[in-house]
C-alpha cells in the first residue's frame, strides 16, 4: 500500500518524460529507473534548470548501492534544502534500488520544486527592481534632481547688479537685494564729508562698483565747483 504514493496519472507521466527529454543527458535512457538510480542523471536534469546551485561532479556514476545512497543524500543536502525538495530515507532506498515508478515520482517532485524556486527568485528580482527604482526616485528628490523650479519668477530672478540668478530662491534674492541697497545707502551718506567719499564702497561687482564710484565722483566734483565759486565771490 505504501507504494501507491508513487503512482502517477498517465498525463503526469507523459509530462515528466517530455520534461526530461528537453535536457541533454550524458548517457542515453534505456531503463529510466535504473539509469537514474545513482543520482547522476537526476542531478544533470536539476543542473540544466538550476546551474547556479547544482554541481554535477558531486554525483559520480556508480553501481555500488552504498555510493548510490551517498549520492542521493548529498543531493538532498546540497540542493534539496535550497529548493525545498524533500526525499525520505525510504524514498532514497527505493530510488537507489531502482524500484519501478519511483523515479518518475521523484522527477515530478523535482520539477515542482524547480518551478517554485524559479518563481520565487523572479518575484524577489522584481521586488528588488521596484525597491531600487523607489530608492533612486527618493535620491533624486533629496538631491533636487528633476525637481521643477518653484515659480517662473524664481527661474528668472535678476539680482541687484543685473546678473541672472536662475537657481536662487526668492528669499535669497531678497537677502542679496537688501544687502546691496544698504551698501548704496551707506555710501551715499559718506559723500557728505570729503574724507569719506571713497570709504564704505564695498560693492563686490566690479561693473557696479565703477558706476557707483562714478556717481559719487560726479557729486563730489559738483560740490567742489560750488565751493570754488563761493570763494571767488
Amino acid at each position: 500500500m505504501a507504494e501507491n504514493r508513487y503512482a502517477l496519472e498517465t498525463d503526469q507521466l507523459n509530462l515528466i518524460y517530455e520534461w526530461v527529454d528537453t535536457v541533454h543527458l550524458s548517457r542515453s535512457k534505456k531503463n529510466i529507473s535504473l539509469d537514474f538510480s545513482d543520482t547522476m542523471l537526476y542531478a544533470e536534469v536539476a543542473h540544466h534548470f538550476l546551474p547556479e546551485i547544482v554541481e554535477v561532479h558531486n554525483y559520480p556514476a556508480t553501481s555500488t548501492m552504498s555510493k548510490k545512497i551517498d549520492n542521493w543524500n548529498t543531493f538532498i543536502q546540497k540542493v534539496g534544502k535550497k529548493i525545498s525538495l524533500t526525499l525520505t530515507v525510504q524514498d532514497v532506498d527505493n530510488l537507489a534500488n531502482a524500484k519501478p515508478g519511483v523515479i518518475e515520482w521523484a522527477l515530478l517532485q523535482l520539477k515542482n520544486a524547480v518551478e517554485a524556486y524559479q518563481a520565487k527568485k523572479a518575484k524577489e528580482k522584481e521586488e528588488k527592481g521596484e525597491e531600487s527604482e523607489q530608492q533612486e526616485e527618493e535620491q533624486k528628490q533629496t538631491s533636487g534632481i528633476g525637481t521643477p523650479v518653484k515659480s517662473a519668477k524664481s527661474a528668472n530672478i535678476v539680482n541687484f547688479f543685473g546678473a541672472a540668478a536662475v537657481n536662487q530662491t526668492e528669499d535669497t534674492y531678497t537677502s542679496e537685494r537688501d544687502k546691496y541697497v544698504d551698501i548704496v545707502n551707506r555710501d551715499l551718506m559718506t559723500i557728505q564729508t570729503p574724507l569719506g567719499v571713497n570709504k564704505g564702497v564695498d560693492a563686490t561687482n566690479d561693473i557696479e562698483k565703477t558706476k557707483l564710484l562714478g556717481n559719487i565722483g560726479g557729486i563730489k566734483q559738483q560740490t567742489d565747483d560750488k565751493n570754488n565759486n563761493n570763494e571767488g565771490n
